[in-house]
Order: C-alpha cells, then sequence, then structure tokens
C-alpha cells in the first residue's frame, strides 16, 4: 500500500504531462494550418494589405480551434538583407513574402504552478511567393539554352515524332 500512494502522484503527473504534451502538439499542427492558409492568400492578393491578412489569419485560427487572442502575425514583404546579392536577385524573381506566427499555448493550472509560466509560445515561419501566382523569369541565356534542349515546342528531339 505504500508503494501506491508513493506512486500514485508520479503516475497522474506523467499522464498528466502526456495529456499536456498532446494539447500543444495539437495546438502547433493547428498553427500550422494556419500558416498554410494565411501564406495561400498573401500569395493570391495582389499587394494586398497586412491589416487584411491578419485579421484573414486570425478568422481562420478561431476556426481551427485556437484562440485568435493569443496569436501574433508578422508580415514580411521583402527579401532578408543578409542575403548576398545574386542570391538574393535569383531569390527576388520567385520569392518575397514571409509569415511568421506565434501562438501563446495556455497550461494547465497544475504545470502553471509547477512551472511559473502561464504557457508556451510556439512560433512557426513560412516563406512564399507574394503578389500572384508563383512565376520563375529566367534570363535570356536560360531562354536559349531551353529553346535549344527541347526545340520552340518544349518537346525533347528524343519526344518528336
Amino acid at each position: 500500500m505504500a508503494e501506491l500512494v508513493i506512486m500514485l502522484p508520479v503516475l497522474l503527473l506523467l499522464f498528466a504531462g502526456l495529456y499536456q504534451f498532446s494539447l500543444i502538439s495539437v495546438s502547433k499542427i493547428r498553427l500550422a494550418m494556419v500558416e498554410r492558409e494565411v501564406m495561400m492568400f498573401v500569395a493570391e492578393e495582389e499587394g494586398g494589405n497586412a491589416e487584411k491578412w491578419e485579421e484573414f489569419g486570425r478568422e481562420i485560427a478561431g476556426k481551427t480551434g485556437l484562440k485568435p487572442e493569443r496569436l501574433e502575425i508578422n508580415l514580411n514583404m521583402e527579401m532578408p538583407p543578409e542575403l548576398p546579392g545574386a542570391v538574393k536577385k535569383f531569390l527576388s524573381s520567385f520569392a518575397g513574402a514571409s509569415v511568421e506566427l506565434s501562438y501563446e499555448h495556455e497550461l494547465m493550472p497544475a504545470f502553471k504552478a509547477i512551472s511559473g509560466k502561464s504557457g508556451i509560445k510556439l512560433k512557426t515561419k513560412i516563406s512564399g511567393p507574394s503578389g500572384g501566382s508563383f512565376k520563375i523569369n529566367p534570363g535570356k541565356k536560360a531562354k536559349e539554352l531551353f529553346e535549344k534542349l527541347f526545340g520552340k515546342a518544349g518537346q525533347h528531339e528524343s519526344m518528336r515524332d
């Protein structure tokens, strides 16, 4: 009986921790869903505004089961300044938007008391195209090479009749 008295609180804490971890994992998956939806919305919009995107993100967060008031949305429509010139020029032809989301997941009361924190901050970031569909703008040399390999019709010589 003494073993049960010693092990019962440990087992309860273990199961509560497992339950808390599963809640955090579900919140992380929901946050990724919101992130993906916001990025698709940003990519489809032609030069929209950040307020519209944030409103959309909060609406989707509410529909997925997250608390919209605990969600932070940061939109960046510029390329990172730390990229070298050639890489930045290459990426600017098809990339341009990044969405960074952070969500404050509330902890269960037992873990609030143990850790002294009210929640855990979950963060996620995705980058993609902006201002329309995915486009690559090849240079003149790339076009000439493509035509040399595949011809004007876009087929390789072995595929032609």
